[in-house]
């Protein structure tokens, strides 16, 4: 069996300090929430947006995966939009497609599909008609992190 996986300490039990993915994601999320800029964070597991939603629960981020119920999900977004959460952290299986997330002008792929149409629609959701703002797309990449592929 392959697994892949975006950080090895996401495997190891004995690893569970932050990587340093995590820690160059907190510096841009810190400048960000400063700055009072909504901004997404993509992912493409759902253990990985569990662990980053634990990670950012002190900003008050909230996290949408397959496994969202779909009234909370509304719930995440419209908060979002509204301006009462200024972090969302999606998986790209669950919402790469089909949402205007326009108030925000960034967006870190923490991981990501290595499908360049499903990394295009997930930067499609800020990058919208009637986007007045220049977006900025986060891509991180660290040597302490891999992926394998089948």
């Amino acid at each position: 069996m392959l697994i892949s996986c975006s950080c090895p300490s996401y495997l190891d039990e004995t690893l569970l300090d932050q990587t340093n993915k995590e820690k160059v994601l907190l510096r841009i999320a810190r400048r960000l929430v400063k700055q009072k800029e909504p901004f997404l964070i993509w992912t493409y597991y759902q253990f990985t947006a569990r662990r980053l939603h634990n990670l950012f629960s002190e900003f008050g981020a909230e996290a949408i995966t397959g496994g969202t119920r779909s009234d909370l999900r509304n719930r995440y977004i419209e908060n979002f939009k509204k301006g009462r959460v200024p972090i969302l952290i999606l998986t790209m299986g669950s919402c790469k497609e089909g949402l205007n997330l326009q108030n925000a002008s960034n967006a870190i792929f923490f991981d990501s599909s290595l499908k360049l149409d499903d990394i295009s629609q997930a930067q499609d959701r800020i990058h919208r008609i009637n986007q007045k703002r220049t977006c900025t797309m986060h891509f991180l990449v660290s040597k302490t992190c891999y992926r394998d592929w089948e």
